[in-house]
């Protein structure tokens, strides 16, 4: 059995209930990549007949480590802002390695599914 929630108090609670709908905010992105993953590399490629199917399979690929990424960071950020949120304050600023990572996979993603719709048929 966890032990019970300390009792927080307002600015506490609203930091709490904010940290968490950032967290899940990231979580809904991340699902949405991960939706757009299988609908550009399977489903697309079945609607598109006589279509050279791997680059649609490359862009789904690519879409769903963005859709893991970008959970994982939500994850991380989150259990951040909990640990200082348990020490009473002093929140963390997000480092920059993984917000580049995301930004860089981003970038990648974007890049990739431009060229692929100018050049796919």
């Amino acid at each position: 059995m966890t032990a019970p929630e300390p009792v927080l108090d307002g600015d506490a609670e609203r930091t709490r209930l904010a940290s968490e709908r950032t967290y899940l905010a990231w979580v809904r992105t991340g699902i949405a990549c991960l939706a757009a993953a299988v609908a550009v590399g399977r489903v697309l490629p079945e609607v598109i007949k006589g279509s050279t199917a791997w680059p649609y399979v490359v862009d789904g690929v690519l879409w769903g480590l963005l859709g893991l990424a970008l959970i994982g960071y939500g994850i991380l950020r989150h259990l951040q802002v909990a640990e200082a949120a348990r020490r009473g304050g002093g929140y963390p600023a997000p480092t920059d390695r993984p917000l580049i990572a995301v930004a860089t996979i981003a970038g990648v993603v974007g890049l990739f599914s431009i060229v692929l719709l100018a050049v796919a048929p």
